[in-house]
């Protein structure tokens, strides 16, 4: 009978349900609200110099994306990331009318870095032993 109750137990995994959720302030994403409070800062630092102290009221036009963001992502914390996607996937259809008016996403890097094309040259092990291989096998059906 003990070998049954192993096998009702439970199986542990040392995650937890919310590892896959994004870190959130307030309802905006932590990264997100990090880059924007940034941008808001450095604005009205500027606005602070050019204008005088008037001018630090420039970080208030940032609060707008802000407010977009938190709506967005109310229900959903993987919704900016969706957002993005189609914003990308958008704008990249501005070369599919040259390939059949289709767009593909493929997780495949075609031709963005030069190490793509530079393994294409390289003279690797099996290449050198393929070129011996031919080399004494033509010799041999010479003889």
């Amino acid at each position: 009978m003990d070998r049954f109750r192993i096998m009702s137990e439970k199986a542990l995994y040392s995650s937890y349900a919310g590892l896959g959720r994004v870190a959130m302030i307030k309802g905006v994403p932590l990264m997100a609200g990090l880059v924007l409070f940034g941008i808001s800062v450095a604005v009205a630092m500027v606005g602070g110099f050019a204008f005088g102290p008037a001018g630090f009221l420039l970080f208030v036009p940032c609060l707008a994306p802000v407010m977009f963001i938190k709506q967005v992502c109310a229900t959903d914390d993987q919704a900016l990331n969706i957002l993005l996607l189609e914003v990308r996937c958008f704008l990249g259809r501005t070369n599919a009318r040259m390939f059949g008016n289709t767009f593909t996403l493929s997780p495949m890097k075609y031709g963005y870095r030069l190490d793509t094309f530079r393994a294409a040259f390289e003279r690797t092990p099996s290449l050198v032993a393929h070129e011996q291989f031919r080399v004494a096998f033509s010799q041999r059906k010479e003889n």
